[in-house]
Parts: structure tokens; sequence; C-alpha cells
């Protein structure tokens, strides 16, 4: 996943405090990023510069602590947010860029009167049109958005995303039992 999201250094198996202690540390020297589900994350993921929560079966606290949260709990999509995130920031700066640079153009060349109101009027519909067809591009995603992976990786991911898909639905039912057991539930054995 640290090749794949092209994270620098990865902690794992950390106490809630190790967590807060780790962010705080990074945060001081870089934008952080704290990814996490569960009730003991969301004190990192207010402490860091992004928190994301992942949200299908997150804790609440950990969403409400959360700057961003993932409705899946698949962490690669983790990278997707953050393509789609850059291409669309670059887009719209480009697009207000254009916009006000178009705009102050033609406020100048109807200063000097060479523009009627009425062609001035339709000119700046014609440049809010032209930006908004220009920002609709982020609809269609970053065109050069693939990531070169090393060697071995690329069948990597995919045989993990596999074994993923065939876990899932036990990995459901346990989640499921899990829950029960902690609620106190005594519906235990009504579970398939």
């Amino acid at each position: 996943m640290a090749t794949v999201l092209g994270l620098d250094e990865v902690y794992a198996n950390q106490s809630p405090a190790d967590k807060v202690a780790a962010v705080r540390a990074e945060r001081e020297r870089a934008v952080t990023v704290m990814v996490g589900d569960g009730v003991n994350d969301a004190p990192a993921l207010a402490a860091a510069t992004v928190g994301v929560a992942m949200g299908a079966r997150g804790a609440t606290a950990s969403s409400e602590a959360a700057d961003i949260v993932l409705t899946t709990d698949r962490l690669d999509r983790l990278a997707d947010a953050m393509d789609i995130a850059r291409w669309s920031r670059r887009i719209a700066v480009q697009s207000a860029v254009a916009g006000m640079v178009l705009s102050l153009l033609a406020m100048g060349v109807a200063a000097v009167g060479l523009l009627p109101p009425a062609a001035g009027a339709l000119l700046q519909e014609g440049i809010d049109v032209a930006v908004i067809l220009n920002a609709l591009r982020a609809l269609r995603g970053n065109p050069a958005a693939g990531i070169e992976l090393p060697d071995g990786t690329d069948a990597m991911l995919r045989r993990f995303s596999g074994e993923h898909d065939k876990l899932r639905d036990g990995l459901t039912l346990l989640r499921d039992a899990a829950d029960n057991v902690a609620a106190g539930s005594a519906n235990l054995r009504s579970m398939p």
C-alpha cells in the first residue's frame, strides 16, 4: 500500500497515544494524513493535517473527527481520492484564472469604449459558459492518473484484491457477530 500511495513512512500496530504522538511529530515537519477507522483513531485523525476515516464500518467518532470519510473500507480508494482532488483543484484554478483574465481583458476593452454594454454582457456570459465547460472536464477524470508500479506489485495487488473478495462475506459475518457480542445480544444463534 505504501508503494501505491507514495508514502514515505508507515507506522503499524500503534496505541492511540502513539498514533497521536506520531501524527503531531510528523505534522511539525510536513503536511500529514492519518487514516483510521475506529474510536481509538479519532484523536489522531483530529490532530492530522488531513484526517481520513474509513466510513463503511468505521466508528462515528472517527467519522466526526476526520476531514474526509471514505464510504468504503478499501484503502486503495484513498489513492483514487487524492488523484481526483489534485485533478479537480488543477481544473478549478485554471478555470478561475482564465475567467478572471478574460473578464479583465473585456473590461479593459469596454473601458476604452470599444465594447458596447450589451455586447459586453453577452461576452461575459460566453466567458462564464467557457469556464463552466472547462470545469466540467473534472468529471472525466485525469487521463494521466496512471501510476507506474514496480515489477510484481501489480500482480501482488490483484492477488490481494482477489483474496479480499473471497474473505469479504466471512468478514462481514465476523464483524456482525463481534458487534452482537459487544452489544450483549442474545441473538448470536440466529446468525448463519
